[in-house]
């Protein structure tokens, strides 16, 4: 195509226009500039040109001042006002507005085929070059019935720039209307309208009423007008202008726009002229192609004049110094040597390199669900890491660059503090001086959430600058106003006045103050623009800074494109811009006039980035841009596109398909592939899987024809576009009604961890959440309040494989030269090739990245460059290697390598080595090994990498995010409530549903998309397949090197490597963790048993989803024709008898169906109705012959009875094997044979499920599910929640605990004491409490009569284990009493071993090489030689739950010893088997039984080390039965299992684990969820029992008194961390203060289930609640909490009580002092002292003989013993 034709002198162009545009021209501007002397020439002739320019050479006008002339020349329209809209519309009334109304079935006439298209030709619309006055007023005469509509068509890819370019089009009309007046020359009215997403309904109805001469869109804009009524305002269309074309080629926008050119040309019925300008693009031939489609273009690119003023500006001398996140800014950003800039993959912004394309720029209405495309990511949340020591200091003043025009200003910017640890605050400092010495700068960050951080800082220093200076001016001294933190005098004589900040650490929110407060509060000098900015927002800040009302704008991508932002001097940009391509169009944005020069200043983050940016800013300079590769064959969109064309009007397929190939991007599209889109848009899928998808469009096989369905266009008009939908949260100032203005948008991530009453920074405002709604957040400004920042989720564009080279070389250009240098002598002339290398570099930047590479080349003694790849490896601190492949060449072709090489690994070594890939290279983890990883891991063979990365790419993440956008872009997965929005989660999960089904079907379209836009547009496979051929041609090769520690480079990618699994794996050790989550599906439904399922179905839900699924329910007849057609897709064949159950009656007749679609056979003897794609089905599935006239496929399917019988079983409830047989025809056996192999894939499941049938009965999986799910749900909404009261009062009745007041009732008639105590530690296994507690607390308040010579009984018989779980006090241990037969299972698992000391590791040694066996004292002391050390290695072994004591006799002789978390007067108690003859004084233990010879030896054993100890029981390796274990033990444990039952535990796994286990339970029958106690959510576990047990417990309606109405209510006394006491676990404390604690050794006292008092350890502080309710005073309260602890004293509980604090308060300060006197409280010295010392009554031991006859007459009948295996358990 041609390029650069040879344009006509600058004199003469003009004389093409007409006399009055040609004399307005001369008049404002001296002459044409070569592009538009060049573009005119070509546009004038008639061709399709494409513009190449830098920023401000008038390519715009030259493209729109010949369009101007052509309308000047043409009648113009009815006198339409320019438009600029402010307003949004709502979607409903955007349909109301365009909608044909095309719901019914009304035929519709063939498109209009153009009668000839050849060549470009020079259109009807051009005038003849030098048009006269007579010959204009000729035309004028003779053109008057030129129909109406738009003439010109401007495509903008932002609405911002659209909005721009109508402003600027206000100047040249109304300059060229004078000029026509002035001349006497008529000119008619050129009317121009924008119409995007904001235009409201009113607008575009007036649009179409009266048509403007030019309209200004955008593509999706475009789209949707082609698809609607507006279409006809677009028929008389001659030219199209797009605009920054480069900014949609590349993407999936650019081929949706190249179908709507060629759709637009096709209803035109001619050529259209096509105008494409671009400043930064490359090839000019691809390009070219992509804008004409079969046209030729003409590309005009004449010599660029643009000058370019770029320097890379470092503000301090040595950026490795600054390794940790700073202490002294708000930005937060880490400076460690990262490429990649990540910080947490959780909190990173999405990739902003894109933002010009910003769907929130686009308007919600033009796009793929209404959201905006991703950010960059966000380094600005890292882990800490360690300062250097000189961090922070600035030695020279650095120089301000570009400060003015006439030459650079020289500044002192004051320094950080020397504490600083980051170069955060030096930029800071260094940017805010720099733009208060220019005009209006322009500051680009590529993340939005950067953009709100740093406009947030530089308005936070202006505030304190304004403020020293005010105080300064008014003679007050200033705190460290004069302080510059290190600067020399010089500086300090010529600093600007910024004072330091006081506090650098706060937040930006906290700078913006109440006007009551300040006020005089300076004005912010930058405002951020960004694409979660509200488009009124947006506008407003760029008219602000045109009008000079600030200084600066802090911009993402959204204001990269060809906006004329005003005059604008300077911009900066932090960090390295995403291309050279993107660098170029920000820093155009800078002198954006003819002529003027454009200066950019570059500031990096951190070393590696400096090395990105120096790269950058050289091929800038040189104009070296990435080249744009267009996605071919995009299937979605043909999806999309071929809906929305046959929507509007009906085509012959023969037709569309030559439309769609001449588009570009689908110049080679194969037909058979175009065949399977027309199939899946019309319904023909590959298996009846696919019948819940409703065919869009109705494919007429033997005329060609493809009409629409009912809704066709709604669903393209709804659900269209190209930019998929991220479910954004729209963000509206309360109050504001249907008008409301809106704020911008926040991330969905964002809001799910968000709570009314937050506060967020949005535009560098406050916003305070009010409401959060389904579809938005309501705020209020909240100015003066500190404010969280926001984050964006999305994906990240990598470094192109072309600027990744660049780097390379680069580095490779540095390491030389640094060899050159110190080969050099010191006084021999400076390397000059040195010095072109740094060019455009300040001294500290360059003197940065000789430092870096030369650090690097040290360390490895390799610097890896585009020649030379390295593999570094080294050892962590575990002993696994970290490999390391530095490789410069882009996230695009490491990713796909870093794929690849986990592939290779797994299938050579079995192991994942968990690779995370980056712009500069591959990071792995291998586990140490006798094969040393080296470069053969990365070396595949080139001719199988391309194959091995796309059999791996599908089980990828990437894969699964890709197939849900490009299932959305075909309108597989059209939105429910069109304009609403449309939660992420549920997109996903939908999109998940359909890859289940689509995955069998390699071929199906939207997976062949999705595949290829992750090999093509994603990775860079082409460039890692040459990488991998240079490798093996050696021109590449990969050196290896292992080191000590990570190098320079190699730091950057760990850190990344860290952080991708930061969010997901929380610690080191959440692998094993994660292990307790593993739970076998099978073992776990084994363990659990089975529940007769009909039992836990309700037939009345059967019979409904039975009726449902069949469609033959009232609300799912058919009432329709379309709706009978899709019935017989979804069910199959219907009887004919049947059809009247399945449509309402005299809706319409069958015989009145399309025959074309529908058919009548026979099956089995019986008359069915069939769709007609069922008739290949039908024939080798059933052998039903093909009826007549009936078109089918004449493939075999060889699994087409295992289609009709799988698709019959989907839609219905339980059926038998007789049922099937009847439908099909079926013999028995085959019937069963078809069957049981639906039974074996999973997707039949037999059972019995219906009351009454004793036959095998057969239902689909997933139709039990939805029948069980619903089931369920009835189930649940059966239940009334109780109150927290109620189940506190059940809680403690549940566990038997007895009120203060009884006398010790037996809790269980039928069981003895230690029956009794078995039960309580059957409850409570597994729960670890303080040793002190268990018999002083737990123990008696359970037990009727409680004696610890019972619990001794137990342990001897080892029918109870006690194990250790750390210390509660300073000899008081947390305790396990573990029932001995599901011990192994509860007994609680440590993710690492402790570490031990040496004793104890002896001991654990000695007694694992005997297991099971009991050692005594003396053979351990044995083994360690010393018993003091013997001893202390014993207690800690059992703390750390390794050995435990065969009684808990030395626990009590532990506890009488020292301090315990439960204090009490009583001394250990004697066990009933006394040793050693009657009448021997003292007593002797176990080891006084065994022997004589033992003598001395026992009285030498210590009192807490008598009887034998032995190995603690060894947790079940088996994760399944553990949770299963556990999960009986909560639900008999708190009935009512709840999250903060099971975190109050701290079990292994959380509650995720119990959630799993317990949904088992639910699913198996054995318990239920459902909402049980209010307030508490629904993940809520229950026994069908313990549900009525606990309505019993309810509260009663009298709405006074106490909760269950009684007069006395029972009170108790507990410890606060018994299970029994749901406070502070369960349910929460009463009160909005600091809530008490469950510690060891505090006491809860529990009146009606009321807490009305806690008591710390040691009884020191009390804290009593006020009554819930007004009718119970305080006094009663008061008075129950003394009475009760009272009476705990007296039953020995606990010691007498000095309380010393009351609320807070000391008790002689407290207000209810007298109130507890009154009580029976005692004021003494030290305190309130509660409980006179128990005065101990005889106690009898043992039984008396009446007793024991008694007992033993009672237990002759049968009962067991107390031994483990005839244990009785009592719940």
């Amino acid at each position: 195509m041609p390029t650069n034709p040879i344009p006509e002198p600058e004199d003469h162009i003009l004389d093409k226009f007409s006399p009055h545009i040609a004399t307005w021209f001369r008049d404002v501007f001296a002459h044409p500039t070569p592009v538009q002397t060049a573009a005119w020439s070509a546009i004038s002739a008639g061709e399709n040109a494409l513009v190449v320019a830098p920023t401000g050479s008038g390519k715009t006008l030259a493209a729109f001042l010949w369009a101007l002339n052509t309308l000047a020349t043409a009648p113009g329209q009815t006198h339409l006002p320019v438009v600029n809209p402010t307003t949004k519309t709502s979607l409903q009334e955007t349909l109301t507005a365009e909608s044909d109304g095309n719901t019914t079935e009304k035929p519709r006439p063939y498109p209009t085929t153009s009668d000839m298209i050849e060549t470009a030709g020079v259109p009807a619309h051009a005038p003849s070059s030098g048009a006269t006055h007579s010959q204009i007023d000729i035309q004028t005469n003779t053109q008057t019935d030129a129909p109406a509509g738009v003439k010109i068509l401007y495509i903008s890819p932002l609405k911002a720039l659209g909005t721009d370019v109508e402003l600027n089009l206000r100047a040249p009309l109304t300059g060229i209307n004078h000029t026509a007046a002035r001349l006497g020359i008529h000119h008619p009215d050129i009317t121009v309208a924008v119409r995007s997403g904001d235009t409201t309904a009113a607008e575009r109805a007036a649009h179409i009423r009266n048509p403007p001469d030019i309209l200004i869109t955008t593509p999706e804009s475009a789209y949707l007008m082609l698809t609607s009524k507006a279409a006809t305002i677009l028929s008389t269309v001659t030219t199209i202008i797009v605009d920054e074309i480069h900014a949609i080629a590349g993407t999936k926008r650019g081929v949706h726009l190249a179908l709507t050119l060629e759709r637009l040309e096709h209803l035109v019925e001619k050529p259209l002229q096509r105008i494409g300008l671009s400043a930064t693009v490359r090839p000019h031939e691809t390009i070219a192609r992509f804008l004409g489609g079969r046209h030729p273009v003409t590309i005009i690119d004449p010599p660029a004049t643009k000058t370019w003023d770029l320097s890379v500006v470092v503000p301090v001398p040595d950026m490795s110094d600054l390794p940790a996140p700073e202490l002294g800014s708000t930005i937060g950003d880490y400076t460690i040597d990262d490429p990649l800039g990540l910080a947490s993959p959780l909190v990173a912004d999405a990739t902003d390199d894109s933002e010009a394309l910003d769907g929130s720029a686009l308007g919600s209405s033009e796009m793929l669900g209404g959201s905006n495309v991703p950010e960059a990511a966000d380094s600005s949340e890292t882990p800490d890491a360690v300062a250097g020591p000189d961090a922070g200091m600035i030695s020279d003043p650095p120089v301000v660059l570009g400060a003015t025009s006439a030459g650079a200003a020289t500044l002192d910017i004051p320094a950080a503090s020397d504490t600083t640890t980051s170069i955060w605050p030096h930029i800071e400092q260094h940017l805010y001086a720099t733009i208060m010495v220019h005009q209006s700068t322009l500051v680009f960050v590529n993340s939005r959430r950067i953009a709100e951080k740093l406009t947030a800082k530089l308005n936070e220093l202006h505030a304190h600058a304004c403020a020293h200076d005010r105080a300064r001016a008014a003679g007050v001294g200033v705190q460290g106003g004069d302080d510059t933190d290190g600067v020399d005098t010089w500086s300090a004589q010529h600093a600007l006045s910024i004072p330091p900040v006081a506090s650098r650490g706060r937040p930006p929110a906290d700078m913006m103050k109440p006007s009551d407060e300040i006020v005089t509060a300076p004005r912010d000098i930058a405002r951020a623009h960004h694409g979660s900015v509200a488009q009124e927002e947006r506008a407003r800040t760029e008219t602000l800074l045109k009008e000079g009302l600030i200084k600066a704008v802090v911009a993402t991508s959204s204001l990269e494109l060809g906006i004329d932002m005003g005059a604008i001097d300077l911009v900066v940009q932090i960090e390295s811009p995403p291309s050279v391509a993107s660098g170029l169009q920000r820093v155009g944005r800078a002198g954006h006039i003819v002529g003027a020069a454009s200066t950019g200043i570059f500031y990096p983050k951190h070393r590696a980035d400096l090395v990105n940016t120096a790269v950058t800013v050289q091929r800038m300079r040189a104009g070296l841009i990435e080249e744009i590769r267009i996605p071919t064959n995009a299937l979605d969109v043909l999806l999309q596109h071929t809906i929305a064309a046959v929507s509007v009007a009906d085509w012959d397929v023969e037709q569309w398909f030559e439309t769609v190939t001449r588009a570009y991007p689908y110049h080679n599209l194969d037909r058979e592939v175009f065949d399977a889109v027309i199939n899946l848009a019309s319904g023909s899928y590959p298996s009846t899987d696919f019948a819940e998808l409703r065919p869009r469009i109705i494919y007429d096989r033997i005329t060609g024809t493809l009409s629409a369905r009912p809704g066709a266009q709604r669903i393209a008009v709804t659900s269209g576009g190209s930019i998929a939908d991220r479910g954004m949260f729209g963000v509206f100032l309360l109050g504001g009604g249907e008008g409301a203005r809106r704020v911008g948008e926040l991330d969905e991530e964002m809001v799910y961890e968000s709570r009314v009453g937050d506060v967020f920074t949005l535009g560098a405002s406050s916003w305070r959440i009010e409401e959060i709604t389904r579809d938005q957040v309501l705020v209020t400004p909240a100015p003066g309040s500190s404010g969280r920042l926001p984050f964006w989720l999305g994906d990240q564009v990598g470094r192109p494989a072309e600027l990744g080279r660049a780097v390379g070389e680069f580095r490779r250009a540095v390491a030389q030269s640094l060899a050159v240098d110190s080969a050099q002598d010191v006084a021999e002339k400076p390397n000059v090739e040195s010095e072109q290398i740094f060019d455009g570099l300040d001294e500290w930047a360059s003197d940065n990245i000789r430092r870096f590479i030369s650090e690097q080349r040290d360390a490895t003694g390799i610097v890896p460059d585009e020649k030379t790849l390295l593999v570094e490896r080294f050892r962590d601190e575990v002993g696994d290697w970290r490999v390391v492949l530095h490789s410069p060449y882009g996230r695009g072709v490491n990713a796909a390598w870093a794929l690849a090489v986990g592939a290779k690994i797994s299938s050579d070594m079995g192991i994942d080595a968990q690779p995370v890939s980056g712009d500069d290279g591959i990071v792995l983890r291998l586990p140490e090994s006798d094969v040393v990883p080296g470069a053969g891991l990365f070396q595949i063979d080139p001719d199988d990498i391309a194959d091995i990365v796309a059999e791996q790419v599908g089980n990828s993440a990437l894969f699964a995010a890709r197939f849900r956008e490009c299932a959305a872009r075909g309108l597989l997965l059209p939105r429910h409530n069109p304009g609403k929005r449309a939660p992420l989660w549920q997109q996903r999960q939908r999109a998940a549903q359909l890859l289940d089904v689509a995955r069998k079907y390699p071929n199906f379209p939207i997976i062949l998309e999705a595949v290829r836009e992750c090999l093509q547009d994603v990775y860079d496979l082409p460039a890692l397949v040459q990488l991998c051929e240079d490798i093996r041609g050696m021109r590449v090769r990969i050196a290896e090197v292992e080191t000590m520690q990570p190098s320079p480079f190699a730091v950057a990618m760990l850190f990344t490597y860290t952080g991708a699994f930061m969010y997901e794996t929380d610690s080191p050790l959440a692998e094993k963790r994660a292990a307790a989550l593993a739970l076998d599906p099978k073992l776990l439904a084994k363990l659990l048993g089975s529940v007769e399922l009909r039992d836990l179905l309700d037939p009345d839900i059967i019979a409904d989803v039975d009726a449902r699924l069949r469609r033959i329910a009232p609300d799912r007849r058919a009432r329709t024709r379309e709706e009978l057609i899709d019935a017989l897709r979804i069910l199959g064949p219907i009887p004919i008898v049947d059809l009247p159950q399945h449509m309402l009656v005299d809706a319409f007749r069958i015989d009145d169906l399309d025959r074309q679609r529908v058919m009548r056979v026979r099956i089995a003897g019986v008359e069915h109705l069939a769709q007609v794609s069922d008739a290949p089905l039908l024939r080798d599935g059933l052998g039903i012959p093909v009826p007549p006239g009936v078109a089918a496929p004449t493939a075999l399917v060889p699994d087409a009875l295992e289609q009709l019988a799988s698709r019959w079983c989907r839609t219905r409830g339980p059926f038998l094997l007789a049922d099937m047989v009847a439908a099909f025809g079926l013999a028995p056996s085959v019937a069963h044979n078809l069957l049981s192999g639906l039974v074996d894939t999973g997707l039949i499941i037999v059972g019995h499920y219906r009351h009454g049938v004793d036959e095998p009965e057969y239902v689909a999986a997933d139709v039990l599910k939805l029948i069980r799910s619903r089931s369920l749900a009835a189930a649940r909404a059966q239940t009334q929640p109780v109150s927290h009261s109620a189940y506190a009062r059940f809680l403690i009745d549940w566990h038997g605990i007895s009120p203060i007041k009884t006398t010790g009732q037996p809790r269980h008639d039928s069981l003895d004491v230690g029956d009794e105590i078995y039960a309580v530690c059957e409850q409570l296994a597994g729960v670890r409490l303080p040793a002190s507690a268990w018999e002083t607390l737990i123990l008696p308040s359970r037990v009727r009569d409680y004696n610890p010579a019972d619990l001794q009984q137990l342990c001897h018989d080892g029918d109870i284990r006690i194990v250790g779980a750390g210390l509660a006090g300073t000899n008081d241990p947390w305790v396990l009493l573990l029932p001995a037969e599901c011990a192994a299972d509860l007994v609680p698992v440590e993710v690492e071993p402790p570490t031990l000391s040496p004793a104890a590791r002896s001991i654990y040694d000695m007694m694992s090489g005997s297991p099971g066996g009991g050692f005594l004292f003396d053979s351990l002391v044995d083994q360690v030689g010393d018993p003091a050390a013997t001893r202390v290695a014993l207690w800690e072994l059992f703390d750390c739950g390794l050995v435990s004591p065969d009684s808990f006799a030395p626990l009590a002789a532990r506890l009488a010893q020292g301090k315990t978390a439960h204090r009490t007067s009583r001394t250990p108690a004697r066990s009933r088997l006394r040793a050693g003859r009657p009448g021997r004084p003292g007593r002797q233990g176990w080891m006084g039984r065994i022997g004589r010879g033992y003598a001395g030896v026992i009285h030498q054993t210590p009192p807490d080390m008598t009887g034998r100890w032995g190995l603690s029981p060894i947790p079940t390796v088996d994760p399944t039965s553990r949770s299963v274990a556990l999960g009986e033990a909560w639900l008999d444990r708190y009935g009512v299992v709840t999250r903060g039952a099971i975190q109050a535990e701290n079990v292994l796994g959380g509650f995720a684990l119990a959630y799993k286990v317990l949904s088992s339970f639910e699913e198996s029958g054995k318990a239920l969820r459902g909402h049980f106690i209010t307030d508490l959510g629904a993940a809520q576990f229950a026994t069908a029992a313990v549900i009525d047990r606990l309505r019993g417990f309810a509260d009663t309606d009298d709405v006074t008194g106490w909760p269950s109405g009684t007069l006395e209510p029972n009170v108790c006394v507990i410890a606060a961390c018994d299970p029994a006491n749901p406070y502070g676990a369960a349910l929460p404390w009463p009160g909005d203060g600091k809530s008490p604690s469950r510690a060891a050794g505090a006491l809860v006292v529990l009146a009606d289930g009321l807490p009305v008092a806690h008591l710390t350890r040691g009884g020191k502080t009390l804290t009593w609640f006020l009554p819930p309710r007004a009718e119970i005073s305080e006094e009663t309260i008061i008075r129950l909490v003394v009475q009760a602890l009272s009476g705990a004293v007296g039953k020995n509980l606990t010691t007498r009580i000095t309380i010393e604090k009351l609320n807070g308060k000391p008790v002689h300060e407290s207000p209810h002092l007298e109130a507890f006197r009154t009580a029976g409280a005692r004021l003494t010295p030290s305190g309130l002292r509660i409980g006179a010392p128990p005065v101990p009554g005889p106690q009898n031991r043992g039984r008396s003989v009446t007793e024991a006859i008694e007992q033993l007459g009672d237990g002759l009948s049968g009962a067991s013993g107390r031994g483990s295996t005839g244990r009785r358990r009592w719940r």
